[in-house]
């Protein structure tokens, strides 16, 4: 098999600013790495509390519905032989239940990050694997990465294994 394309998920938070900027630097080196970054967007829907006041609890809106279309997009132009999807979210069992149905040619594994499994995707997947925390620690990229913009871009002290 040959890797063609990467794609990224995320939607961009709004705050702490030292988190909003580690957040812009991995995305910039993502990128510069190739890989595809399809963001979503980040934001509060508005919960009422008991005591009468309306806050904005943020979190992430889109990501889920931007997978599924990609997934189902890509398996649709016959992009892919094998697609890997790294989640653990159960929300991605219709769409790679769509690809099983439309494409029973193409095949999608599922890649569960450590200490995350759907049982519900894992029985509509082709195969299904856990990532080892120490392939991940294995995967991270170099301590500084050179940008194409000339400027550098260090790893934080904490992501360091």
């Amino acid at each position: 098999q040959s890797l063609v394309l990467v794609k990224y998920f995320t939607s961009r938070i709004q705050s702490p600013r030292e988190s909003v900027l580690r957040q812009s630097r991995y995305i910039d080196v993502l990128r510069e790495s190739g890989v595809a970054i399809i963001e979503g967007r980040h934001g509060g829907d508005p919960l009422r509390c008991e005591c009468g006041r309306t806050i904005s609890m943020p979190g992430e809106k889109m990501t889920d519905v931007n997978i599924a279309l990609e997934v189902a997009r890509d398996s649709f132009k016959g992009d892919f032989d094998t697609a890997f999807l790294v989640t653990g979210d159960s929300d991605q069992v219709p769409p790679v239940g769509l690809v099983r149905e439309v494409s029973p040619a193409q095949r999608v594994v599922v890649l569960f990050p450590p200490e995350r499994v759907s049982k519900p995707l894992t029985r509509v997947a082709h195969a299904a694997l856990t990532i080892k925390e120490a392939s991940l620690r294995e995967s991270q990229f170099p301590e500084s990465v050179k940008l194409g913009s000339g400027g550098t871009i260090r790893r934080p002290d904490h992501w360091r294994s």
